[in-house]
C-alpha cells in the first residue's frame, strides 16, 4: 500500500544519503569536523540545541560551571542522547585530560559518535568512550559497569578504571516529549551523586516536558535557567544534585 511505497522511497533516500560533515569551532585554531547522516536517525545530525550547549560550554560563563567538574580525580562526564557527539567532543577538545562518555540508545548514532571521536583525535585532549544506554535504565550496577567498562575510542591510557564518579551530565535536546521526563530523571538520579552538575539545552515544544523541572526539584536537584528563553527558543539549564539532608548517616 501507500505506506509501503513511502517506506521504500524513504529507504532509497537513506541509501543515497552518504552523509555530510559539519564544522564546529572549539577554540583558537581548533575545529571539530563532525560526520552526520541526517536520514538515518533522529540524532544523526547536529541539532541547534547541541550547538548551543557546545558553545555555552566554551563560553566564559560556561567554563566557570564546567571547569571544576572536569578536574575531579576519576571524574567522568556523561553525555546522554549524544547523537553525533557534538557536545561531549567539544568539551573534550576544550578541557584537558577529562574523561567523556558518549551514550545513546541508537546504534546508528553511536557509530557516528565513535567515528567522530576517532576522526577528531587530533583536537581531543582527554579520553572518550562510547556506550549504548537508554534513559530509565536505573540499575546502579549496570551504570557502574558502563562507566568502568565502556569502549574507549580515544586516549585509552587516560580512562579512569575504577571508582568513577560522574561529575557532569550533558544533555542537548533530550526533553522533546513528555514521555522522556520520568526515564530521564531516573537516569539522572542514578548517574549523579551529591554536588554533580547537569547541563541541559531545552526548547519548549509541548506543554508536558516542562514538568521535568518541577519534578527535578522534588528529586533533589536545584534548577537554574542560565540563558534567556521563550517559546521555541533553545535555553540552557543547570541542575545540581543537592546533598540529601536528614538522611541517617551510617558510619
Amino acid at each position: 500500500g501507500m505506506n509501503g511505497a513511502l517506506r521504500e522511497a524513504h529507504l532509497a533516500r537513506v541509501a543515497r544519503s552518504t552523509g555530510r560533515t559539519t564544522a564546529v569551532r572549539v577554540g583558537e585554531g581548533k575545529t571539530l569536523t563532525l560526520h552526520e547522516r541526517p536520514g538515518e536517525a533522529v540524532g544523526g545530525y547536529t541539532w541547534p540545541g547541541g550547538r548551543l550547549l557546545a558553545s555555552f560550554i566554551l563560553s566564559k560563563k560556561g567554563r566557570k560551571y564546567v571547569e571544576p567538574a572536569t578536574q575531579v580525580h576519576n571524574g567522568v562526564v556523561v553525555e546522554l542522547g549524544c547523537g553525533v557527539g557534538v557536545v561531549g567532543l567539544a568539551l573534550s577538545a576544550a578541557f584537558h585530560e577529562c574523561a567523556v562518555l558518549l551514550t545513546d540508545r541508537s546504534e546508528e548514532c553511536l557509530d557516528l559518535a565513535r567515528q567522530n571521536a576517532v576522526a577528531n583525535a587530533g583536537v581531543i585532549s582527554g579520553s572518550v568512550a562510547v556506550s549504548r544506554y537508554s534513559w530509565g535504565d536505573a540499575d546502579s550496577a549496570t551504570v557502574q559497569a558502563m562507566l568502568t567498562d565502556s569502549e574507549v575510542v580515544c586516549g585509552k591510557e587516560k580512562w579512569p578504571t575504577r571508582d568513577c564518579t560522574v561529575t557532569l551530565v550533558l544533555g542537548a535536546d533530550v526533553l522533546y516529549t513528555s514521555e522522556s521526563v520520568d526515564p530521564l530523571l531516573a537516569s539522572l538520579s542514578v548517574l549523579t551523586s551529591d554536588g554533580a552538575l547537569v547541563l541541559l539545552s531545552y526548547k519548549q515544544r509541548g506543554s508536558g516536558e516542562a514538568r521535568f523541572f518541577t519534578k527535578a526539584v522534588e528529586c533533589g536537584f536545584s534548577v537554574n535557567r542560565l540563558t534567556a528563553g521563550g517559546p521555541e527558543v533553545d535555553v540552557i539549564y543547570a541542575l545540581r544534585r543537592l546533598s540529601k539532608k536528614n538522611e541517617a548517616v551510617v558510619h
